[in-house]
Protein backbone atom coordinates (compact mmCIF):
# COMPACT_ATOMS: atom_id res chain seq x y z
CA UNK A 1 0.00 0.00 0.00
CA UNK A 2 3.21 2.28 0.18
CA UNK A 3 1.77 3.43 -3.39
CA UNK A 4 -0.86 5.39 -1.80
CA UNK A 5 -1.12 8.73 0.29
CA UNK A 6 -2.78 8.58 3.24
CA UNK A 7 -6.26 9.91 2.01
CA UNK A 8 -6.54 7.35 -0.63
CA UNK A 9 -5.62 4.52 2.33
CA UNK A 10 -8.00 5.85 4.37
CA UNK A 11 -10.92 5.62 1.24
CA UNK A 12 -9.42 1.70 0.85
CA UNK A 13 -10.01 0.77 4.25
CA UNK A 14 -13.80 2.72 4.78
CA UNK A 15 -14.58 1.39 1.42
CA UNK A 16 -15.02 -1.87 2.58
CA UNK A 17 -17.29 -0.85 5.65
CA UNK A 18 -21.39 -1.11 5.11
CA UNK A 19 -23.32 2.28 4.85
CA UNK A 20 -25.12 1.91 8.52
CA UNK A 21 -21.52 1.76 9.58
CA UNK A 22 -20.09 4.06 8.35
CA UNK A 23 -23.07 6.09 9.75
CA UNK A 24 -22.12 5.01 13.16
CA UNK A 25 -18.31 6.43 12.48
CA UNK A 26 -19.65 9.46 11.08
CA UNK A 27 -21.82 9.59 14.28
CA UNK A 28 -18.62 10.24 16.51
CA UNK A 29 -16.94 13.37 18.13
CA UNK A 30 -14.57 14.76 14.96
CA UNK A 31 -11.94 14.27 17.19
CA UNK A 32 -12.61 10.64 17.88
CA UNK A 33 -12.67 10.27 14.05
CA UNK A 34 -9.59 11.57 13.39
CA UNK A 35 -8.06 9.97 16.43
CA UNK A 36 -9.50 6.43 14.90
CA UNK A 37 -8.21 7.63 11.02
CA UNK A 38 -4.46 8.79 12.81
CA UNK A 39 -4.43 4.92 14.14
CA UNK A 40 -5.81 3.54 11.29
CA UNK A 41 -2.69 5.00 9.33
CA UNK A 42 -0.35 4.06 11.84
CA UNK A 43 -1.66 0.44 12.17
CA UNK A 44 -1.24 0.33 7.84
CA UNK A 45 2.39 2.21 7.99
CA UNK A 46 3.94 -0.14 10.34
CA UNK A 47 2.83 -3.16 8.69
CA UNK A 48 4.23 -1.66 5.89
CA UNK A 49 7.42 -1.20 7.49
CA UNK A 50 7.39 -4.85 8.70
CA UNK A 51 6.72 -6.92 5.00
CA UNK A 52 9.28 -7.95 2.96
CA UNK A 53 8.86 -7.61 -1.38
CA UNK A 54 6.30 -10.39 -1.80
CA UNK A 55 8.82 -12.01 -4.84
CA UNK A 56 12.48 -10.79 -4.77
CA UNK A 57 13.37 -8.98 -8.01
CA UNK A 58 9.30 -8.51 -8.46
CA UNK A 59 9.08 -4.79 -7.57
CA UNK A 60 6.06 -2.82 -8.18
CA UNK A 61 5.52 -0.99 -11.17
CA UNK A 62 5.65 3.11 -10.41
CA UNK A 63 3.68 4.88 -12.55
CA UNK A 64 5.66 8.25 -12.24
CA UNK A 65 4.17 10.71 -14.84
CA UNK A 66 2.63 8.12 -16.99
CA UNK A 67 -0.63 8.67 -18.26
CA UNK A 68 -3.94 6.94 -17.72
CA UNK A 69 -3.61 5.46 -21.09
CA UNK A 70 0.05 4.82 -21.49
CA UNK A 71 1.34 0.77 -20.65
CA UNK A 72 4.54 0.44 -19.06
CA UNK A 73 6.34 -2.79 -19.32
CA UNK A 74 5.13 -3.58 -22.43
CA UNK A 75 1.12 -3.90 -21.69
CA UNK A 76 0.30 -3.19 -17.91
CA UNK A 77 -1.23 0.04 -17.43
CA UNK A 78 -0.22 2.70 -14.92
CA UNK A 79 -3.08 4.09 -13.03
CA UNK A 80 -4.82 3.54 -9.65
CA UNK A 81 -6.44 0.23 -10.62
CA UNK A 82 -2.75 -1.47 -10.49
CA UNK A 83 -0.63 0.73 -8.28
CA UNK A 84 0.30 -2.83 -6.36
CA UNK A 85 -0.18 -4.80 -9.53
CA UNK A 86 2.94 -6.46 -10.71
CA UNK A 87 4.13 -7.23 -14.57
CA UNK A 88 6.61 -9.94 -14.52
CA UNK A 89 9.43 -10.20 -16.72
CA UNK A 90 8.33 -14.02 -17.54
CA UNK A 91 4.80 -12.54 -18.91
CA UNK A 92 2.54 -13.33 -15.86
CA UNK A 93 1.08 -10.53 -14.05
CA UNK A 94 -0.07 -9.90 -10.70
CA UNK A 95 -3.25 -8.52 -10.09
CA UNK A 96 -3.80 -6.99 -6.54
CA UNK A 97 -7.39 -7.94 -5.26
CA UNK A 98 -9.00 -7.22 -1.97
CA UNK A 99 -10.46 -10.52 -0.70
CA UNK A 100 -13.22 -11.14 1.30
CA UNK A 101 -10.94 -12.40 4.83
CA UNK A 102 -8.67 -9.31 4.08
CA UNK A 103 -12.42 -6.67 3.62
CA UNK A 104 -12.99 -8.77 6.77
CA UNK A 105 -10.19 -8.41 8.81
CA UNK A 106 -9.54 -4.48 8.06
CA UNK A 107 -13.45 -3.74 8.59
CA UNK A 108 -13.33 -5.99 12.71
CA UNK A 109 -9.71 -3.79 12.94
CA UNK A 110 -11.65 -0.76 12.03
CA UNK A 111 -14.79 -1.09 14.11
CA UNK A 112 -13.01 -2.59 17.02
CA UNK A 113 -11.26 0.59 17.34
CA UNK A 114 -14.67 2.59 16.92
CA UNK A 115 -16.10 0.26 19.49
CA UNK A 116 -12.88 0.99 22.12
CA UNK A 117 -13.65 4.60 22.04
CA UNK A 118 -17.26 4.61 22.39
CA UNK A 119 -17.35 2.12 25.03
CA UNK A 120 -14.55 3.79 26.66
CA UNK A 121 -16.36 6.91 26.65
CA UNK A 122 -19.60 4.92 27.77
CA UNK A 123 -17.23 4.01 31.34
CA UNK A 124 -17.32 -0.03 30.29
CA UNK A 125 -13.30 -0.72 30.83
CA UNK A 126 -13.81 -4.20 30.41
CA UNK A 127 -16.16 -4.44 27.44
CA UNK A 128 -13.89 -1.91 25.66
CA UNK A 129 -10.63 -4.10 26.50
CA UNK A 130 -11.85 -6.79 24.98
CA UNK A 131 -13.24 -5.26 21.86
CA UNK A 132 -9.93 -3.91 21.24
CA UNK A 133 -8.07 -6.73 21.81
CA UNK A 134 -10.62 -8.06 18.87
CA UNK A 135 -9.29 -4.91 16.76
CA UNK A 136 -5.60 -5.72 17.68
CA UNK A 137 -6.32 -9.71 16.59
CA UNK A 138 -8.24 -8.50 13.22
CA UNK A 139 -4.88 -6.15 12.74
CA UNK A 140 -2.72 -8.68 13.04
CA UNK A 141 -4.39 -11.14 10.86
CA UNK A 142 -4.95 -8.37 7.86
CA UNK A 143 -1.24 -8.05 8.18
CA UNK A 144 -0.72 -11.76 7.81
CA UNK A 145 -2.75 -12.01 4.90
CA UNK A 146 -1.85 -11.80 0.86
CA UNK A 147 -4.74 -12.69 -1.60
CA UNK A 148 -4.51 -11.66 -4.85
CA UNK A 149 -4.60 -13.64 -8.86
CA UNK A 150 -2.07 -14.39 -11.02
CA UNK A 151 -2.54 -14.16 -15.03
CA UNK A 152 -0.49 -17.09 -16.38
CA UNK A 153 -0.94 -16.59 -20.48
CA UNK A 154 1.54 -20.00 -20.67
CA UNK A 155 -1.14 -21.68 -18.94
CA UNK A 156 -4.36 -20.12 -20.15
CA UNK A 157 -5.05 -19.71 -16.64
CA UNK A 158 -5.80 -17.17 -13.75
CA UNK A 159 -4.37 -18.42 -10.43
CA UNK A 160 -5.41 -17.55 -7.32
CA UNK A 161 -3.06 -16.74 -4.33
CA UNK A 162 -3.73 -17.64 -0.90
CA UNK A 163 -1.65 -16.50 1.88
CA UNK A 164 -2.59 -16.78 5.55
CA UNK A 165 -0.44 -16.88 8.58
CA UNK A 166 2.56 -18.81 6.53
CA UNK A 167 0.61 -21.05 4.86
CA UNK A 168 0.85 -20.20 0.62
CA UNK A 169 -1.72 -22.18 -1.93
CA UNK A 170 -1.61 -20.83 -5.73
CA UNK A 171 -5.19 -22.38 -7.35
CA UNK A 172 -6.00 -22.68 -10.43
CA UNK A 173 -9.27 -19.90 -10.50
CA UNK A 174 -10.31 -19.14 -14.06
CA UNK A 175 -9.54 -20.48 -17.53
CA UNK A 176 -9.17 -18.27 -20.12
CA UNK A 177 -11.77 -20.30 -22.91
CA UNK A 178 -14.32 -19.97 -19.62
CA UNK A 179 -14.56 -16.26 -20.03
CA UNK A 180 -17.43 -14.97 -22.21
CA UNK A 181 -16.54 -11.45 -21.75
CA UNK A 182 -14.74 -8.56 -19.63
CA UNK A 183 -16.92 -5.53 -18.79
CA UNK A 184 -16.23 -2.45 -15.79
CA UNK A 185 -19.16 -3.07 -13.25
CA UNK A 186 -20.74 -0.18 -12.08
CA UNK A 187 -21.95 -0.15 -8.48
CA UNK A 188 -24.07 2.35 -6.76
CA UNK A 189 -23.51 3.68 -3.10
CA UNK A 190 -25.64 6.20 -0.70
CA UNK A 191 -24.71 7.31 2.49
CA UNK A 192 -25.99 9.28 4.63
CA UNK A 193 -25.79 12.80 2.73
CA UNK A 194 -24.26 11.72 -0.53
CA UNK A 195 -24.13 9.11 -3.08
CA UNK A 196 -21.45 7.85 -5.43
CA UNK A 197 -20.48 5.58 -8.10
CA UNK A 198 -17.60 2.92 -8.10
CA UNK A 199 -16.10 0.77 -10.73
CA UNK A 200 -14.45 -2.35 -11.21
CA UNK A 201 -12.89 -4.64 -14.00
CA UNK A 202 -15.03 -8.05 -14.24
CA UNK A 203 -14.99 -11.12 -16.08
CA UNK A 204 -18.19 -12.71 -16.80
CA UNK A 205 -17.85 -16.50 -17.48
CA UNK A 206 -19.83 -18.82 -19.37
CA UNK A 207 -21.90 -19.75 -16.90
CA UNK A 208 -23.47 -16.36 -16.46
CA UNK A 209 -21.16 -16.17 -13.03
CA UNK A 210 -19.28 -12.35 -12.16
CA UNK A 211 -15.79 -12.89 -11.13
CA UNK A 212 -13.98 -9.03 -9.90
CA UNK A 213 -10.77 -8.99 -11.67
CA UNK A 214 -10.07 -5.81 -9.60
CA UNK A 215 -11.09 -3.84 -6.75
CA UNK A 216 -13.73 -1.21 -6.70
CA UNK A 217 -12.71 2.77 -7.23
CA UNK A 218 -14.49 5.65 -6.66
CA UNK A 219 -13.99 8.27 -9.72
CA UNK A 220 -12.09 5.74 -11.59
CA UNK A 221 -13.93 4.60 -14.83
CA UNK A 222 -11.63 5.99 -17.06
CA UNK A 223 -9.00 4.38 -15.66
CA UNK A 224 -10.35 0.80 -15.20
CA UNK A 225 -11.79 0.84 -18.63
CA UNK A 226 -8.14 1.12 -19.75
CA UNK A 227 -7.63 -1.53 -17.45
CA UNK A 228 -10.24 -3.59 -18.75
CA UNK A 229 -8.77 -3.34 -22.32
CA UNK A 230 -5.35 -4.09 -22.05
CA UNK A 231 -6.38 -7.21 -19.57
CA UNK A 232 -8.65 -8.38 -22.59
CA UNK A 233 -6.04 -7.91 -24.86
CA UNK A 234 -4.24 -10.17 -22.77
CA UNK A 235 -6.24 -12.75 -21.87
CA UNK A 236 -7.44 -12.88 -25.54
CA UNK A 237 -10.80 -12.50 -24.90
CA UNK A 238 -13.56 -9.47 -25.61
CA UNK A 239 -14.49 -6.35 -23.78
CA UNK A 240 -17.91 -5.30 -23.43
CA UNK A 241 -18.42 -1.84 -24.33
CA UNK A 242 -17.86 0.28 -21.27
CA UNK A 243 -20.62 2.65 -20.20
CA UNK A 244 -20.06 4.70 -16.93
CA UNK A 245 -22.43 4.64 -13.35
CA UNK A 246 -24.16 1.64 -15.03
CA UNK A 247 -24.59 -2.23 -13.72
CA UNK A 248 -24.33 -5.16 -15.79
CA UNK A 249 -26.87 -7.43 -16.69
CA UNK A 250 -26.35 -11.39 -17.01
CA UNK A 251 -28.86 -13.88 -18.49
CA UNK A 252 -28.53 -16.91 -19.76
CA UNK A 253 -25.26 -19.13 -20.03
CA UNK A 254 -22.75 -21.26 -22.17
CA UNK A 255 -23.61 -20.16 -25.78
CA UNK A 256 -26.69 -18.21 -24.84
CA UNK A 257 -24.74 -15.93 -21.80
CA UNK A 258 -26.09 -12.61 -22.69
CA UNK A 259 -24.19 -9.33 -20.96
CA UNK A 260 -25.72 -5.85 -21.12
CA UNK A 261 -25.83 -2.59 -19.15
CA UNK A 262 -28.94 -1.63 -16.95
CA UNK A 263 -28.93 1.88 -18.53
CA UNK A 264 -32.27 2.74 -17.36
Amino acid sequence: MSCFDDQELLQLVFGQISPSHLDLFASLPQQSRETLESRILELIHEDNLRREPDLAGYGPNEPGSISDSKLVQGSLPANEYTKQCQERPDGTWKLEITSTRESTFSALGCFGLVGFVVLIASGEVLISVLVLALALSSGYLWSKTDDYLVVQPQENMIFYHKKFLGTTQMEPYLPFDHISTLAVEGTFHKGKDSSWWTHKAVAVTRDGEMIALSDDLKNGFHSCCVFASALATRLGTSLLEPIPDCCLQITGSGSRVQVQYDVA
